[in-house]
This record gives structure tokens, C-alpha cells and sequence, in this order.
């Protein structure tokens, strides 16, 4: 169990695991209210269902119909497969073992619901961000028939596998955190938290994870599994280890110009702190960053002066 104290104090993370829900009352959520399958298919799945008393699964023709409506196939190896859909709500990402019986529905072992990031955001370095591949996870469900057994890995892969960037929902449930915090955190080439003022920012270890204070204005966990924007690289060396709850942040309308022109004048961040605001953090770290009207500039302490890296 995750003790509370080490849990994000603004992320909320709910005991339990991914659903109380057995593979019967996913896959009927699934095939009538997800909006993915047809009606008319989802009745021919559900009659056989009704109508399986044995150990046999669902009868081939209906497993072919079944996935043809279920979108593009992400993962498959065996019988296992996850395929992704777009609905009018958002993205599904439906999970099926076709070595289990067809009574039950238990060959459906699960579901993710993702949204499309909004191409408003302002993630910085958005320029290099690919908002329009971003998806927030809304939704993860595996059924209570299978928990422990990694198909709740399958479908988290799924969604890693098809997006470049992957944000986390600000609403866990602790079989969700510990998922994000242990296995996506090991399988991306990045992983970080959205700052106050839509800044992805790096999480180097795991005690910097465990002090990690998310602030009202901030976003959870963001991963990405490909190709990491320059600017982010540039970032993890600037910061060099310091994490975000080290990182004080100041606000100003001013441009990116005069901010420059106070960093190159100024000599430690606590001279910041009578011309903008401080919105979170301490200076004590020497290290922060100021979100700025057209950009976010971070700021250190090196001996009398200040090093900054513009994001």
C-alpha cells in the first residue's frame, strides 16, 4: 500500500484498485454506452454471451465482427489484442483475450477512456510538442477477474505506444498511481508533472516524485515514450536534478525582453520578489522559473549571478 504521505498532496489518489467491476458489467458498458460497437453487433455478442454455460470462447466469426468495430489494433500477440477508437467523448481503448470462455464476458478484460489534449494548450515548449497526437487518461478499468495478472500494462502500453505525449488524470485510483509512478515512469524516455503555468516539468528521482507538491493550477503526470523535444533535454540539463518541488515560480505580464534584461541585472531570485509575483515555491533552492506574457524563462543562482534558460 502507498502510505499517504508519499502520495502527491494535490493529485488525488483514491485506495483501491483500476474497478470493482466484473468482465460481465464492462463488457455490457462496453458494447451499449462506450458508443464503439453498433447495436446490432453488440446483440449478437451479448445473445452468445447470455447463451455460454461452458469453458468456450466466443465463436469465431463473432470475434472477427467484434474487433472490426472496435477500431485499429495497437497491440495483439496470441489471443491478446487492445484496439483503439475514436468516439464522440473521447478515445477508447478496449482490451479482449479470446483464450477465455465467452460466459461471462470474460474475454474482456478491460477499457481505457482518453481525450484529445486541446490544441489551446500552452505546454511549454509547445512548439515542440505534438499536442494534436497528447491524450489525457480519464478512465482506466480492468476487470476484477483479472487484476494482477498485467492486462491493465497492456492497455496503459497501448496508449504510450500510440501517442506522443500521455498526460494522467488528476483523479487516481491507487492501482492507476502506482502504474503511472513504477511501470510508465520506467518505460518513457521522459516523465515529469504539468507546472503551474502549463510548464512540463522534469522528475528525476524518486524522492523528488515522493516531495512533488502539484498546486492548484498544475496538471499530473505527463510521459513520453518517443522522440523527447530538444527544449525538454535542454531543461533536464539546465535543472540539473533539481526537481519541481525545489522550483520557485514567479508571474509577470512583462515581455520575455525586460524579464531578460531583470535576470541579467538581478544577482539572486529573491530580488524577483518585489517586481512580480510569487506563486509558488521557495527561493531557498536558487532555482525557479517565471512564466512570462510569451514565454517561460528558468532561472539558478551561480555564485553572484543568474544562469537562465529560456523554454
Amino acid at each position: 500500500m502507498i502510505r499517504l504521505k508519499k502520495i502527491l498532496n494535490e493529485l488525488d489518489v483514491n485506495r483501491g484498485h483500476f474497478t470493482k467491476d466484473s468482465s460481465m458489467e464492462l463488457i455490457e458498458d462496453y458494447l451499449y454506452y462506450d458508443g464503439v460497437i453498433p447495436k446490432s453487433v453488440a446483440d449478437k455478442v451479448m445473445d452468445e454471451i447470455d447463451k455460454s454455460k461452458d469453458e468456450k470462447p466466443l465463436s469465431k466469426d463473432l470475434q472477427s465482427l467484434l474487433t472490426s468495430k472496435a477500431g485499429v489494433k495497437i497491440y495483439g500477440s496470441g489471443t491478446v489484442s487492445v484496439f483503439k477508437k475514436p468516439t464522440a467523448d473521447g478515445i477508447i481503448y478496449s482490451g479482449f483475450d479470446f483464450s477465455q470462455p465467452a460466459k461471462k464476458g470474460l474475454f474482456f478484460f478491460g477499457r481505457l477512456f482518453t481525450v484529445k489534449m486541446s490544441k489551446g494548450l500552452n505546454f511549454s515548449p509547445k512548439k515542440q510538442l505534438n499536442i494534436d497526437n497528447a491524450e489525457e487518461i480519464h478512465l482506466s478499468q480492468v476487470s476484477k477477474d483479472y487484476l494482477g495478472k498485467g492486462y491493465g500494462k497492456l492497455l496503459y502500453d497501448a496508449a504510450i505506444k500510440s501517442t506522443d505525449i500521455l498526460y494522467s488524470d488528476r483523479v487516481l485510483f491507487e492501482g492507476s498511481f502506482k502504474m503511472w509512478i513504477n511501470h510508465i515512469r520506467r518505460n518513457s524516455k521522459f516523465f515529469g508533472v504539468g507546472g503551474w503555468g502549463d510548464v512540463i516539468l522534469p522528475v528525476f528521482s524518486e524522492d523528488g516524485l515522493n516531495k512533488t507538491k502539484l498546486g492548484e493550477s498544475e496538471g499530473g503526470f505527463v510521459a513520453i515514450s518517443k522522440k523527447v523535444p530538444t527544449q525538454l533535454i535542454k531543461l533536464q540539463e539546465f535543472l540539473n536534478g533539481k526537481e519541481p518541488h525545489e522550483l520557485v515560480v514567479f508571474y509577470t505580464n512583462d515581455t520575455l525582453q525586460n524579464v531578460i534584461q531583470d535576470v541579467e541585472s538581478f544577482g539572486a531570485l529573491d530580488d524577483f520578489t518585489e517586481k512580480y509575483d510569487l506563486v509558488n515555491g521557495d527561493v531557498k533552492y536558487g532555482v525557479g522559473y517565471i512564466v512570462a506574457g510569451n514565454a517561460t524563462v528558468f532561472v539558478k543562482e551561480s555564485g553572484d549571478d543568474l544562469e537562465y534558460f529560456v523554454l
